[in-house]
């Protein structure tokens, strides 16, 4: 074999001219199997977008299923008509009043019944302190309400500049409320000296209103302690900072810290001063419990 060119024969030319005439078989089959691999892809996708749309269409026919399913049973149930609301008070509020503060129609379905609303509706009122609504298949509400304990009464001057003078209650948390039509409230002592922007009805008192929360702390103890029958108390002056003044029926008066802290040791004191008063057969007139030692206590002069 002769050779045609123009330059001799040699093994590198031979089998360069071989490797060069097999690139176009190698592209072809990369390019073949990209094409496979696109479309194994996308015929996944596709399976896996209709799973999903079955799936939501499943999950959504059971949430209607079961929707439809408790409106017949509870919703719908002509078993759960309410025919009967039981209320019980601790205090003297009324139940009518109760009932009309619910606002809950009789006939309604006991289920459709929305029990943190009617709470809220009847928690509302300045002299409820608390309230408890549930339900008692198949067909009665019951609502518990316990009324506020008024501690002590804030009277307002009428002729003064205040948008609502009068005379108001507190109890032993703040709540400033107005006494109910026919409430007696006279016997309750009376705090004097607060500062008339902080008597608002249906609100409690403002938190930094120290000397008004330590009347009532002190007062609180004295409801529950035994050196209540010692003295009548008629009120609680908070004018002064720090000091509480308590006037007692005859001109007397007692004197306490404002330090709500102190006033268990105080109230020790005070009965053991009171103590040994009845052992000297002697009425008690003024008490000054601000002072650590030396407590000055003045007795009621002698007839004689």
């Amino acid at each position: 074999m002769k050779h045609r060119g123009n330059g001799p024969w040699s093994w590198a030319t031979l089998f360069g001219a071989g490797r060069k005439a097999r690139v176009p078989t190698a592209s072809l089959r990369v390019e073949v199997k990209e094409t496979l691999k696109r479309k194994r892809s996308v015929r996944f996708y596709i399976k896996l977008i209709m799973a999903l749309l079955l799936l939501g269409g499943s999950c959504a026919s059971i949430y209607y299923s079961l929707h439809w399913l408790s409106d017949k049973m509870c919703y719908e149930n002509p078993k759960y008509v309410l025919e009967e609301i039981r209320v019980e008070v601790v205090g003297r509020i009324r139940k009518d009043q109760v009932l009309k503060w619910a606002s809950v129609p009789k006939g309604i379905n006991l289920m459709k019944v929305d029990l943190l609303a009617v709470q809220k509706r009847i928690q509302d009122q300045p002299c409820v302190e608390g309230v408890v609504v549930r339900r008692e298949l198949p067909n009665r509400l019951s609502i518990e309400v316990k009324e506020r304990v008024p501690l002590a009464r804030v009277v307002t001057d009428k002729d003064s500049k205040e948008p609502s003078p009068g005379i108001f209650t507190v109890d032993r948390e703040g709540m400033i409320m107005r006494p109910r039509s026919g409430e007696k409230v006279s016997h309750l002592p009376e705090i004097r000296g607060a500062p008339w922007e902080m008597i608002v009805p249906g609100n409690k008192v403002a938190s930094d209103a120290n000397e008004i929360f330590s009347a009532l702390n002190l007062l609180s103890q004295i409801e529950m302690s035994p050196v209540k029958v010692e003295f009548s108390l008629l009120s609680v002056d908070v004018s002064k900072e720090n000091v509480l003044r308590l006037a007692t029926r005859g001109g007397g008066y007692i004197c306490f810290s404002g330090d709500s802290t102190r006033h268990k040791e105080q109230m020790d004191r005070l009965r053991q001063i009171y103590f040994q008063a009845g052992r000297l057969k002697k009425d008690v007139m003024t008490v000054d419990l601000t002072v650590a030692r030396n407590v000055p206590v003045t007795f009621v002069p002698d007839p004689s």
